[in-house]
Formats: structure tokens, C-alpha cells, sequence
């Protein structure tokens, strides 16, 4: 089973994604929070394979969250929502291990793109 946090304030900007994950035809257990803290207590109760961050969230932006999530557990895979292009991107979080950079409103081919990252890291679970 594949564990997935996904930490949001807009849940239903990331409806279509969620759903998609749940039903790609692997066993996910999806759990959704609103706050970078609330991230950060999911990492340690019950180490999930991916967090996907979005940015920002009710207590933090999402760098700051990756780096604290880093503290916590560096194995934790990552997944940060971005409005940046790729090579800015990188720039902007080159070091943290960042799995996938996401669409603001990332959708059904996103999620399907972000979990063969996954399976391609972890394995098959």
C-alpha cells in the first residue's frame, strides 16, 4: 500500500488529481490535510511514501515545509506545487529531493505522472 499525504487548503482544486490517484489501480491510502504542521504530524505517525505540498498552505509556503519535512525524515518523497517552469524551478529547490513539481491545479495526468515517479523510486507495493 502506498501512502500519499496530500497537504492543501483547496481540496477541490485537487479533487480530480486525488480521485485519480485512488483509482490507478494500486492500493493508496490517501490522507488529506490543510496546514504545513499537520504535514509534518502525518510524517511522523505514519511515514507516508509521498507528500504533495501545495503552495501556500494555511502556516507555511511549501520550500519552507519540504525543509522542515527533511528534518523529520529525508526518505519522505516530496511533491511541491509550482507556477515555475522547470529549470526555475530547480533552481528554486535544487537539494531538497523534490520527487515532481505540480501545476497549480494539477489534474488526472499529473497524478498518473507523479505515481510512476513513485512507483520508479519505491517500487511496487
Amino acid at each position: 500500500m502506498y501512502k500519499i499525504v496530500i497537504a492543501t487548503p483547496r481540496k477541490d482544486a485537487f479533487r480530480a488529481f486525488g480521485d485519480a490517484l485512488e483509482t490507478a489501480g494500486r492500493d493508496i491510502r490517501l490522507t488529506w490535510v490543510r496546514s504545513g504542521a499537520d504535514a509534518l504530524n502525518a510524517a511522523t505517525d505514519s511515514v507516508p511514501d509521498l507528500i504533495v505540498v501545495d503552495d501556500p498552505l494555511e502556516d507555511t509556503d511549501g520550500v519552507r515545509l519540504i525543509r522542515q519535512l527533511l528534518g523529520v525524515n529525508a526518505m519522505i518523497n516530496t511533491a511541491l506545487v509550482s507556477p515555475l517552469s522547470g529549470e526555475d524551478f530547480h533552481e528554486s529547490t535544487e537539494g531538497l529531493g523534490i520527487l515532481n513539481n505540480l501545476p497549480p491545479d494539477p489534474d488526472e495526468s499529473d497524478a498518473h505522472a507523479l505515481l510512476a515517479s513513485l512507483v520508479e523510486i519505491v517500487g511496487s507495493k
